[in-house]
């Protein structure tokens, strides 16, 4: 998945002079900064989900990658770590996990 540059950057790559070359530096460098990271959004189209079935997968799985970090923008998880845990879950039931007996209600 290749994540693009935000439309500021993009601009700033498109500029003349002096200001043009870092532009362009800052918008080849955006991508391998940030393409280790992924948020919910990321998250769901990978998983080819809704982005709000993504957030009760993040919440329902136990097992599921913890967040790197989390920002005021939201929480942000490992590319790799999340890609590891969909290799291990292939198929994974619409809605709630059902618990298993005697796990509680």
């Amino acid at each position: 998945m290749r994540l693009e540059p935000p439309k500021f950057l993009a601009a700033a790559a498109h500029q003349t002079g002096d200001n043009a070359l870092h532009g362009q530096e800052l918008a080849r460098m955006l991508p391998s900064m940030t393409g280790h990271l992924v948020g919910l959004s990321e998250i769901a189209s990978m998983l080819g989900v809704t982005r709000q079935r993504a957030s009760q997968l993040v919440r329902d799985y136990d097992d599921f990658p913890p967040p790197v970090a989390e920002l005021a923008a939201g929480r942000v998880w490992d590319t790799a770590a999340v890609e590891a845990w969909a290799k291990a879950h292939p198929e994974r039931p619409p809605g709630r996990r059902v618990k298993e007996w005697g796990q509680g209600s």
